[in-house]
């Protein structure tokens, strides 16, 4: 159970603060909620809390999960399926699962296949959205602005394609 205070990660919205835990009735049922405000949209959310594991709710990571992600984001893409509707369902579970690696791996493998193919308009907008969750938790994770940790982030993913087409791994469009 976390406390009033802290600093956890709701998946597919971002890092946020556990402003109070209130018990409301909703519907004739009496439960526990988390009220929590999401840091980058001010915007409160309540979130059960015992549903909190089964939605994803975690705390927020430290240098170590920091360090791991960026060898994610230069590692070579798992493969990908071509049909973009499958790869959209794969990619936005694993945002939707909370897991900070899965959600590198997608920025990661989005990336790649905009460098390869360009995204559809679904994917982009997974892509930006993914790319913004990383930004933000690595940025509040390790107290620096949020313009810093999308240049590093950028700046792994560049230097993990460039590592991958000097293996001869990755086929991009400007190499067709």
């Amino acid at each position: 159970m976390y406390e009033i205070g802290e600093k956890v990660v709701y998946p597919m919205h971002g890092v946020g603060k556990i402003q109070n835990i209130e018990e409301k009735d909703i519907l004739g049922t009496i439960r526990k909620y988390y009220i929590m405000e999401l840091l980058h949209t001010n915007m409160t959310v309540m979130i059960p809390v015992k549903m909190s594991n089964q939605i994803g709710l975690r705390g927020v990571i430290g240098d170590e999960e920091i360090a791991e992600a960026l060898s994610i984001l230069k590692s070579q893409a798992t493969e990908l399926e071509n049909d973009w509707k499958i790869r959209y369902s794969i990619n936005h579970g694993k945002i939707k699962s909370g897991s900070f690696y899965e959600l590198a791996e997608v920025v990661r493998n989005l990336f790649i296949r905009n460098q390869i193919k360009e995204l559809s308009n679904s994917e982009k907008r997974l892509f930006e959205n993914a790319l913004k969750l990383l930004v933000d938790e690595i940025s509040f994770s390790s107290d620096i602005e949020g313009i810093e940790a999308e240049h590093m982030i950028t700046e792994t993913l560049e230097q993990g394609l460039l590592a991958n087409n000097r293996n001869g791994e990755l086929e991009t469009k400007s190499a067709k």
